[in-house]
């Protein structure tokens, strides 16, 4: 009798084990998929700016590849930008969303006071052809984007 005690504890112990490892094995499926999806979105969101990126930045200026005004860039990929910026904020954690939406509204929504929610790049639009000029506004037009694209770096 005694040892058909043991032998039920042991098997007890057993299916507890089993269980215990089982509900950690899905756990930490759930995590990794979770992980791998939100890496997908970010490269995703990266990828939306990366022709905006190449387009302002002095590297990529050739006699071939004029410079082109940051306001004319902006406004012709504001709506992929703004598609990018919704699809990719479910990634972001709760805590994070206020800086978020913040970089996006540095970004494209400048001096906004208002209260209504349009793009406003006339901030980003320079009269002059001065390549010294749009080169100043260039770097704004960089630093905002890189300060949105933070969001999505790799951990």
């Amino acid at each position: 009798m005694k040892e058909f005690c043991y032998i039920i504890i042991t098997g007890g112990f057993i299916i507890l084990g089993a269980i215990i490892g089982g509900i950690c094995a899905y756990y930490t499926a759930i995590k990794t998929i979770r992980i791998q999806f939100s890496k997908k979105a970010a490269a995703s969101f990266r990828a939306s700016f990366v022709k905006e990126l190449i387009l302002l930045d002095d590297r990529y200026i050739t006699e071939k590849t004029p410079r082109k005004k940051a306001y004319d860039i902006l406004t012709d990929a504001f709506l992929k930008h703004c598609i990018a910026f919704n699809k990719f904020k479910v990634h972001i954690r709760k805590n994070n969303i206020a800086s978020y939406e913040k970089a996006w509204n540095d970004l494209y929504h400048p001096y906004k006071d208002d209260g209504c929610d349009y793009a406003f790049l006339e901030i980003y639009f320079c009269g002059s052809d001065s390549p010294n000029e749009q080169k100043k506004v260039s770097e704004v037009v960089l630093k905002n984007i890189n300060n949105l694209l933070k969001f999505a770096e790799y951990e």
